[in-house]
C-alpha cells in the first residue's frame, strides 16, 4: 500500500511539474511575443516629448502629462490616481540670460539649475576659473573666489561614459556647491557636460537655494576658461526676469 501511495504521489508530482513547465513556457512565449510585437512606447514618447515638451515640476506641461498618464492607465484597465504634494518652489526658471564682458565680450546660452537661488534681477560679478571645482582648485583661487562667479569644468558625458558618468556628475556637483559657499562665491557656472550647445538642467542635491547656479553651453564655457587661463579679465552678468533691459 505504501508503495502504491508513493508511486501515486510521484505521478502527481510529475504531472504538476509538467503542467508548471507548460505554463512557464506559455508565459515565456507570451512575453517574447509582447516584446517583438507592436508597442505603444514610441507613440507615448512622441506624445510626451513632441506634444507636451519639457515637463518641469510645477509647469503646465507637467500637469498635462499627469492627466495624460491617468488616461493611458485607464485605457489599459489599470487603476491609478494622482496625489497632491507641496513643493517649496518650482523647478521652472523665469528666464535666465547672461553676458560676458571685459577684455572679451560674448553672450553665452545658460539655464539655471533646478532648486538654485534666483538673482532677483542682475547679478554682475567677476568670472573666475575654478578648474574642476576640487578643494585644491578653490584653495588656488583663494580670495579671488569671494564675490565672483566661479566657472567649473565638467567632463564630457557621452555614450561611452554612460550612466556612471551621469551619476558622477550629480555627486560632483553636490560636493562643489558647499565648497563654493565656503569660498564666498557669488554664484557657480557649470560647464554643460553635453556638446553642441545642449543644456541639461540637473537639479542640486546639496545646499539647495544657497547660491545662483547656472549651466553654460559647453563651447562658450570652454571659451571662457581658455580666456581666463590666458590672463584675460572677464565679468559675467546674469539676469532672471522677463525684462531683458537689465543687461544693457
Amino acid at each position: 500500500m505504501r508503495v502504491i501511495c508513493r508511486r501515486s504521489l510521484s505521478a502527481v508530482a510529475a504531472a504538476s511539474l509538467t503542467l508548471s513547465g507548460v505554463a512557464a513556457a506559455d508565459d515565456v512565449d507570451a512575453l517574447v511575443a509582447a516584446m517583438l510585437g507592436e508597442t505603444p512606447i514610441i507613440d507615448d514618447l512622441e506624445a510626451l516629448t513632441d506634444t507636451m515638451g519639457g515637463r518641469v515640476t510645477g509647469s503646465a506641461a507637467n500637469t498635462a502629462a499627469v492627466a495624460w498618464s491617468l488616461e493611458r492607465f485607464a485605457e489599459a484597465g489599470v487603476t491609478a490616481r494622482a496625489e497632491q504634494f507641496e513643493m517649496p518652489f518650482q523647478w521652472r526658471e523665469l528666464r535666465a540670460v547672461a553676458s560676458v564682458s571685459g577684455d572679451v565680450a560674448f553672450e553665452p546660452r545658460v539655464v539655471s539649475k533646478p532648486l538654485a537661488r534666483g538673482t532677483d534681477g542682475v547679478l554682475r560679478a567677476p568670472l573666475q576659473d575654478a578648474g574642476s571645482g576640487t578643494p585644491e582648485d578653490f584653495e588656488r583661487l583663494g580670495d579671488d573666489a569671494r564675490g565672483a562667479w566661479v566657472l567649473v569644468a565638467t567632463p564630457l558625458l557621452d555614450d561611452v561614459v554612460g550612466l556612471a558618468g551621469l551619476f558622477a556628475e550629480y555627486t560632483n556637483a553636490a560636493a562643489i556647491v558647499p565648497r563654493a559657499v565656503d569660498a564666498g562665491a557669488a554664484g557657480i557656472v557649470f560647464m554643460s557636460s553635453r556638446p553642441k550647445n545642449l543644456l541639461y538642467r540637473l537639479p542640486i542635491f546639496s545646499a539647495p537655494d544657497a547660491l545662483p547656479v547656472l549651466i553654460m553651453e559647453r563651447e562658450s564655457a570652454d571659451r571662457a576658461a581658455r580666456l581666463l587661463r590666458a590672463g584675460d579679465s572677464l565679468m559675467l552678468a546674469r539676469l532672471e526676469a522677463e525684462d531683458l533691459s537689465g543687461l544693457r
